[in-house]
């Protein structure tokens, strides 16, 4: 069970004088240190994925470890990347930890033994025991750090994908059971993560919506497509997307104020000319939120103050930057 949490307009007032009173634009924090684990969708912090575009748009505010490789799966991280963030969480030197991984589990021989009627517990077993075994391990090792899981995207959404099973002669009928299998697979790990105070960005839920939609209006411009050129990874817009994901998941369950990229900026990232102003789609209902505790109810309330913040403090500061 989960609930669903945003900033309600009759707040928005009380979000403007919280921030006038308890956030002036003048305070300067310390940036975040923030590991990443996953694969292509995380790895490099230089491109347009959300990393990248999170280092290029708001320097100095948040320092990444990332570990992410293309190609991993759910094993090879923890079979390499997890050494790593144990260690720095151990040594003091992390605040957020973030893994997003699953495409490439659900790729390969895998996938085609499922849609082909293969038993898929040892697909669902694997991914959800090295989803438990990261997220116990950075827990262990800095009980402090706050962590975030984003969930396996359904690539049977995707055309390369539907390509590829047409050249094996496998029916949409057939490529639903390896959906399904994706599906109970989420639903175990988002269940774990939930049950220890982890958020989750649910990229199978939001592939629902935005990967099969025909047209995406964002910041001015209308994109007819959420992939990238070979047709399975995530559009720079997407990926923009995903970076306001991973950053609201922290601000409103673990009351940061990390940076939120506008409409306007994702455009212009991804190489378009964005209308004027600034806007910011609502990411909240990609994000399951561990349910909190009666008394939490507060620090939840907090959360969403904050990410209120967040958004008015970026506009401040490019409205004084112009």
């Amino acid at each position: 069970m989960h609930v669903r949490t945003w900033l309600p307009l009759s707040l928005r007032p009380l979000v403007g004088a919280f921030v006038l009173l308890l956030l002036p634009l003048s305070a300067q924090a310390d940036a975040v240190r923030m590991a990443v684990l996953g694969d292509s969708i995380s790895a490099g912090s230089g491109g347009k994925n959300w990393v990248g575009q999170l280092n290029s748009t708001f320097p100095g505010e948040i320092a990444f470890q990332n570990e992410a490789k293309g190609g991993a799966t759910s094993t090879t991280v923890v079979s390499g990347q997890l050494s790593k963030v144990v260690l720095s969480a151990k040594n003091g030197l992390l605040d957020n930890s973030v893994l997003i991984i699953g495409g490439n589990d659900a790729t390969g021989v895998n996938a085609l033994s499922i849609a082909l009627g293969g038993d898929p517990a040892p697909f669902i077993n694997t991914y959800v025991n090295n989803v438990k075994q990261v997220i116990d391990s950075i827990a262990g090792a800095g009980p402090g750090v706050r962590q975030v899981f984003g969930n396996m995207p359904d690539v049977t959404l995707t055309p390369r994908v539907q390509d590829e099973a047409a050249g094996y002669g496998i029916t949409p009928a057939q490529l639903q059971l390896l959906s399904d299998a994706i599906g109970e697979a989420n639903a175990q790990a988002n269940a774990y993560a939930l049950s220890h105070n982890v958020p989750v960005l649910d990229l199978y839920g939001a592939g629902s919506l935005i990967l099969t939609s025909s047209s995406f209006t964002l910041g001015g411009h209308t994109y007819t497509t959420p992939f990238a050129s070979d047709e399975f990874h995530p559009a720079t817009w997407v990926q923009g997307l995903l970076a306001n994901m991973v950053n609201t998941a922290f601000n409103v369950h673990w009351g940061q104020s990390l940076p939120i990229l506008s409409d306007q900026q994702i455009t212009k990232n991804a190489g378009f000319t964005p209308n004027a102003g600034a806007t910011y789609y609502d990411v909240t209902p990609f994000i399951l939120f561990p349910v909190p505790e009666p008394a939490s109810c507060v620090l939840l309330l907090t959360g969403s103050l904050v990410l209120g913040t967040v958004v008015l403090r970026t506009r401040l500061r490019r409205s004084a930057a112009r």
